[in-house]
């Protein structure tokens, strides 16, 4: 059973779509300047039956890419913010708050280092893997002495907090360069 409504509701009713009618038709770039708009309302085509026109299943499969690469460009920048805030800290930590060198360690094909604060600890260690080639290298003007250098290196890092532990960042990096010359037995003692 319907219900009438009093006649004042239908007339703000009317009054209201109506408005909007009259706004679309004054305005007809309207979806052309706001494209957005348009995207998010759902048209039905009648059809007659089950069948759905392939007009209707692509607009639909389009509206479901883009709200699939509007949720990834989101994520995107959240983590490109967080990055930047990560990146604050490990500046920061590195060049302001007196890090030192508290543990390294150097062996054919592999460097560890750990260094920190009284607030947070860096560690990183990298490997070298594969053949490493010979490379001249610059020294006091000229291109004299020869380093071992692979891009076939991996770089584990690890940035925490000391007192909770709690890790803010923890990644590895492969493919990554590697090089080595010289002496480098004096990386151990200049702590």
């Amino acid at each position: 059973m319907k219900q009438k409504l009093p006649s004042e509701e239908i007339q703000t009713e009317l009054s209201w779509e109506e408005a909007v009618a009259r706004y679309l038709e004054d305005h007809p770039d309207y979806f052309q300047r706001y494209p957005e708009t348009l995207s998010r309302i759902l048209l039905s085509h009648e059809t007659g039956g089950k069948a759905v026109s392939l007009i209707e299943r692509q607009v639909q499969v389009l509206r479901e890419q883009s709200q699939t690469l509007q949720r990834q460009l989101r994520e995107l920048v959240n983590n490109a913010r967080e990055n930047d805030v990560l990146s604050g800290r490990l500046h920061r930590f590195a060049t302001y708050t007196g890090a030192r060198i508290e543990e390294i360690r150097v062996a054919k094909g592999r460097v560890f280092c750990r260094l920190g604060d009284r607030r947070h600890e860096l560690e990183f260690e990298a490997v070298r893997s594969g053949r490493p080639g010979l490379l001249r290298a610059p020294s006091a003007g000229s291109m004299t002495p020869l380093v071992r250098e692979s891009l076939t290196g991996r770089v584990r890092v690890r940035f925490k907090e000391r007192t909770s532990g709690r890790i803010l960042f923890e990644g590895t990096g492969r493919h990554a360069g590697f090089e080595t010359g010289g002496e480098t037995g004096w990386l151990a003692d200049s702590r």
